[in-house]
Order: structure tokens, then C-alpha cells, then sequence
């Protein structure tokens, strides 16, 4: 891949392509297009991501905020840890699923969006995390 001053060249180049002049756009996107076939890389090269696996890798780890990360150009830190046991969140809703007599409509509702988020392998944000570890230490204390 290339170097960070090839790189950011070709994003000041990118830059121009907002450029109310038609022919500061054209040649900028020429010269992006140019350095790309140079470098021996595509389009696809440079701005595909693996998004879906980034996603996955959140969705089903045991503590996703464990070293802080960033989603949605939000830093998220450490919120409280799985009570106790050593679960992971898919685990955990599917516990609290499973009792979901001891929940109030909104918790049940809040339930079944997020195990169709984590069914869809998209991660909880830090929020969703701690309110379902409050749900389910709330099973827990029935079951």
C-alpha cells in the first residue's frame, strides 16, 4: 500500500472534487484516478472496508467497550462489566428472553430489538449494553 504522503495527497485531490469549478473537479478527479492505476489499485481497493466484520467482532465479544473504541465518530469506554458470569450479550438477552414474565412491556420491547440487532450481528452501543445488564440482573433475581 502506499505511503501516508501518497495518501494524503490523494485526499486533497478527493478534496477538489467539491470544487464549484468544472474543470478544477475533472482534473482532480483525472489526477485520483491516475495516481490510483500507478499505484496498481482500484477504487474498490481504497475505500472498500470490511464493515460487516468489524460489526461482528463487537457484536459477540464479551466486553465490546473492554479498551474503548470508536462507533460513529463516538469514543466509547469501558461500561460495567457482565455482572458475575462471563456471558456475552447475545447470551444474555437470550436468558432474559426466556423470562420475559418478570419484565414490563417496555423491557420486552427493548428485548426483542436487541436480539434482532445482535442477530443481525450489529453491535450494542454502550447504552443498550448497560440497559441490558440491568435487565437481566433483574431476571436473575427471579429466576
Amino acid at each position: 500500500m502506499p505511503d501516508q504522503a501518497w495518501k494524503d495527497r490523494l485526499i486533497r485531490l478527493l478534496g477538489m472534487l467539491g470544487s464549484s469549478f468544472d474543470g478544477e473537479r475533472a482534473n482532480a478527479g483525472k489526477m485520483a484516478n491516475d495516481m490510483l492505476k500507478k499505484a496498481g489499485l482500484t477504487w474498490e481497493d481504497v475505500i472498500s472496508v470490511n464493515v460487516k466484520q468489524k460489526q461482528k467482532e463487537y457484536a459477540h465479544a464479551k466486553y465490546p467497550w473492554e479498551e474503548g473504541f470508536y462507533q460513529s465518530g463516538n469514543y466509547y469506554r469501558n461500561p460495567d462489566p457482565n455482572p458475575e458470569e462471563e456471558i456475552s450479550d447475545l447470551q444474555m438477552a437470550d436468558i432474559c428472553d426466556t423470562y420475559q414474565q418478570y419484565l414490563s412491556e417496555w423491557e420486552k420491547g427493548f428485548l426483542k430489538s436487541i436480539i434482532d440487532r445482535l442477530d443481525a450481528e450489529l453491535p450494542l452501543t454502550m447504552r443498550q449494553h448497560r440497559t441490558l445488564v440491568n435487565i437481566y440482573k433483574k431476571v436473575k433475581q427471579y429466576a
